[in-house]
């Protein structure tokens, strides 16, 4: 399901695709304050948010089965 992306909004494939290229360029995943700034090997690849609108955004990712949300974990993020 998660490889197709349908159903996603604009804003929720952005993040999940700068999730999966910021892991792949640095070996693990963001924090939220990273997603947030929206850089990736200093470039801004994605606009500024606040943090509370990436939570929002990864909160419906977790809904919809594309991230998983690992508790009390630092960059505890999995693309699935």
């Amino acid at each position: 399901m998660a490889q197709d992306k349908v159903g996603l909004t604009p804003k929720q494939k952005e993040v999940y695709e700068f999730l999966k290229a910021y892991q792949r360029t640095y070996g693990v995943y963001p924090s939220t304050s990273e997603i947030a700034a929206g850089e990736l090997d200093g470039r801004q690849v994605l606009p500024r948010r606040h943090k509370s609108a990436c939570w929002a955004i990864m909160s419906r990712l977790k809904q919809r089965g594309y991230i998983e949300v690992l508790p009390y974990t630092a960059r505890g993020l999995r693309v699935l």
